[in-house]
């Protein structure tokens, strides 16, 4: 069973509030953001870089598809704890609809957009 510490939907995924508050907070040495554009969208390299570079160096950080999260995420070893994060509620319904054993959910920041539902 992977060790997930902490699961976060906010729609900025990692920044400086999750490396210096939340991550501290739930003793998390590994970051992984499970979601599509950042893992393999057109601007996944620059949105990446930026991530990192807010992670500081602190934790280990792992950008993922949902569904390569689905799929590899019991292979973790029980060492890495981790910290998922999503932007938005659909793909964390999707990673819970596809085993992973998410026990907890903190909801973070989610901007209202126009015509937005998800």
């Amino acid at each position: 069973m992977p060790n997930i510490v902490w699961t976060r939907i906010d729609e900025r995924l990692l920044h400086g509030q999750i490396r210096i508050t939340w991550g501290k907070h739930t003793g998390a040495n590994l970051i992984l953001v499970a979601n599509d554009a950042a893992a393999e969208g057109p601007n996944a390299a620059f949105m990446q870089a930026g991530m990192k570079a807010s992670a500081g160096g602190e934790y280990a950080v792992r950008f993922f598809t949902i569904q390569k999260t689905i799929d590899v995420i019991h292979k973790a070893s029980p060492a890495q704890k981790v910290f998922i994060l999503c932007n938005n509620p659909t793909d964390v319904a999707k990673l819970v609809e596809g085993g992973v054993p998410i026990k907890h959910l903190n909801i973070g920041n989610m901007h209202f957009h126009e015509g937005k539902n998800s």
